[in-house]
């Protein structure tokens, strides 16, 4: 579709620049429910709470 230059290189990434916000705000909302549900795991779930220095000692 595009020829082999730089030309063509810069104009394929200008061309892309409306769906990169989309891939912003996937990534975005995608790291929220990740991390979202592993902290309602620790919370729901003792086994899975981070060790912490003064359970050590």
């Amino acid at each position: 579709m595009y020829e082999r230059s730089w030309a063509s290189f810069t104009s394929c990434y200008i061309a892309a620049v409306p769906f990169f916000q989309n891939t912003l705000l996937s990534d975005f909302g995608f790291g929220l429910v990740l991390f979202g549900a592993l902290r309602f795991a620790e919370l729901r779930l003792p086994v899975l709470r981070p060790v912490t220095a003064e359970a050590i000692a």
